[in-house]
């Protein structure tokens, strides 16, 4: 977020004080080798694939509206339908 072009030092500022409250939560390994793997073998888009890696690591169902990560077979995926309001 710090890297945006242009952006005025209070919000700079505004940017670290909220990364200071953020907590950090660390990937386990399996999760991290899984989603190197399939950014690899796939060529997922980095959070595309941590996620599907995390559904891997937990024998979860991912869901989602992504048609690339529906196609997967690797993955056990199950589209959703978002209603609008």
């Amino acid at each position: 977020m710090l890297a945006y072009p242009n952006i005025t030092e209070d919000e700079e500022k505004r940017i670290k004080a909220l990364l200071e409250d953020v907590m950090i939560i660390e990937f386990p390994a399996t999760v991290k080798k899984q989603a190197i793997d399939l950014r690899k073998r796939l060529g997922l888009k980095l959070p595309d694939a941590i996620i599907a890696a995390t559904a891997l690591s937990l024998s979860a169902t991912l869901l989602t509206n992504d048609q690339r990560l529906l196609a997967l077979t690797e993955i056990p995926t199950q589209g959703v339908q978002v209603l609008s309001v």
